[in-house]
């Protein structure tokens, strides 16, 4: 899921962690399981935000798995806080708040669900200025990288921040469907061609083929 924050494609994002395509979608769409029981089992989409290291004041999901096996012994809210070190308003709002559709603490379930009630979509800097969105798509139109309208804009615009954009900005507003500047079938705006992210190793794999073959690792 950090991958394809980034960019990544989905097969690329796949070979990266060593998992076929079909389990990567699995893992990103969910599924459903239908069982020669007959009972049928869902399987719900990773959460990105669940997988991603947060705060502390936020409750992790070793802690959830704490509390899920604290609960089942009995244990109240008081005591689980004092176990967790944690507050136990902030244990029973957990219990309350995050309950499985069964009525069951699941620690897993209720991680995601955290996660996904965390999540604040922001938009993107061109999606809320249309005269920076028009110059960017009119310079496209004129075969302009994103790195040279990020330029212009920076000289054009010194000391306004309101006013100027970061190369990965332009990227992602080329990549991202709701922008609207990237319309399949129409071909790309870059000169590239290219419609879509491309995976981040093989960047480094060029850069480095006078040396060492090997497959660069992501940082831990």
């Amino acid at each position: 899921m950090e991958l394809l924050a980034e960019g990544w494609s989905m097969s690329a994002a796949a070979r990266e962690v060593g998992v076929s395509r079909s389990a990567a979608n699995i893992w990103k769409n969910g599924t459903t399981v239908r069982r020669k029981d007959g009972t049928v089992k869902v399987v719900p989409p990773l959460e990105p935000l669940s997988v991603r290291v947060i705060s502390p004041r936020f409750l992790s999901e070793e802690e959830r798995v704490q509390i899920a096996d604290l609960a089942s012994r009995g244990l109240g809210p008081t005591a689980i806080g004092v176990a967790l070190g944690r507050a136990p308003s902030t244990i029973s709002r957990e219990l309350r708040r995050n309950l499985h559709p069964s009525g069951q603490y699941r620690p897993f379930h209720a991680h995601a669900t955290a996660a996904t009630r965390r999540r604040r979509t922001r938009p993107l800097k061109l999606a809320t200025d249309p005269v920076l969105l028009s110059y960017v798509v009119a310079r496209l139109k004129e075969r302009w990288s994103p790195q040279q309208i990020s330029r212009a804009l920076h000289r054009a615009h010194p000391g306004e921040p309101a006013r100027q954009l970061a190369t990965e900005t332009i990227y992602q507003a080329i990549y991202r469907p709701s922008t609207g500047i990237l319309r399949k079938p129409t071909p790309s705006p870059l000169r590239t061609g290219r419609d879509h992210r491309r995976g981040q190793w093989n960047h480094l794999l060029s850069a480095n083929s006078s040396g060492s073959q090997r497959r660069p690792q992501r940082a831990p």
